[in-house]
């Protein structure tokens, strides 16, 4: 019970630490929204980092996971450029009906300030997310309610966070992939990664498809299902992905092969035993 408590106020003064220190930093830097947000996470993912080493990380047991194979690896990222494509045309879809300053905000950035938002966006600010969402708090929550119940307020808080419509389909989205990493390793750090990769992806081109509304909304949802299908059912599919468990094509066609010859053999004993049964007398 102690633990558990421990563990609520740690999740909870994380998540009320970090909004305390981006106030602060929106205080200090009033002209430059963008950047007192990234100088928050920096701030955070210091002080978060040393918390959750002392606290998680150095008492960690070594992972039993092997690691993903070829096919493995093949199957995430084509999962994951999926996502990314149709969560961003959703989000586009629904930026344009529901338009914000969120993107002014963004274009207006030059010289300096582009540029640290460019380098922040894609390392500080990723670590920074999956250490308190899912570091802290998916981790505490996971400890105490259902799976359902964690995606749903783990993806509604990390939506919240950044504040805009548009962002819904893209946190969502984000939230089910890296999660769906975190049940099969166990690792908060092929979490890191892919936000990395989709940070990286999403300040280098910023995606528009000639897809309507409906169109969008349906794809996004259908890889949110697929997703939510590789959740429900991750302990069939994580054997399948796994290094080491995909047999090679050279070991298939030797197993079967095999399996031919024992065959044959059996049947050419099997008609041994029928005609010496026919021969006796």
């Amino acid at each position: 019970m102690r633990k558990k408590v421990g563990s609520f106020f740690l999740a909870l003064g994380c998540f009320v630490g970090y909004v305390c220190i981006c106030l602060a930093w929106s205080f200090c830097l009033p002209d430059a929204t963008v950047l007192a947000g990234y100088a928050g996470d920096l701030t955070f993912l210091l002080f978060g980092g040393i918390l959750y080493f002392f606290v998680y990380q150095r008492k960690q047991e070594p992972s039993v996971f092997p690691g993903f194979s070829g096919a493995g690896w093949a199957c995430l990222i084509g999962l994951f450029c999926l996502l990314y494509v149709f969560s961003q045309a959703c989000g586009s879809a629904l930026e344009s009906m529901f338009p914000s300053s969120y993107m002014t905000v963004y274009t207006s950035l030059s010289g300096t300030e582009l540029s640290l938002y460019l380098l922040l966006s894609v390392t500080v600010a990723p670590v920074c997310e999956e250490l308190l969402f899912r570091g802290f708090l998916y981790r505490y929550l996971r400890q105490q309610l259902s799976l359902p119940v964690c995606l749903c307020l783990s993806a509604g808080l990390f939506a919240l966070a950044h504040g805009t419509l548009g962002h819904v389909p893209v946190t969502v989205g984000l939230t089910l992939f890296v999660c769906l990493m975190i049940e099969w390793t166990g690792r908060l750090r092929y979490a890191i990664g892919f936000h990395m990769l989709y940070n990286l992806i999403g300040i280098c081109y910023i995606f528009s498809m000639p897809l309507t509304f409906f169109w969008s909304v349906f794809s996004f949802c259908f890889v949110a299902a697929v997703l939510l299908f590789a959740l429900a059912f991750r302990r069939f599919l994580l054997p399948r992905l796994q290094k080491g468990t995909v047999p090679k094509a050279v070991d298939v066609l030797q197993q079967r092969q095999d399996a031919w010859l024992e065959q044959k053999m059996r049947e050419e004993a099997c008609s041994d035993e029928t005609k010496s049964s026919s021969d006796t007398p």
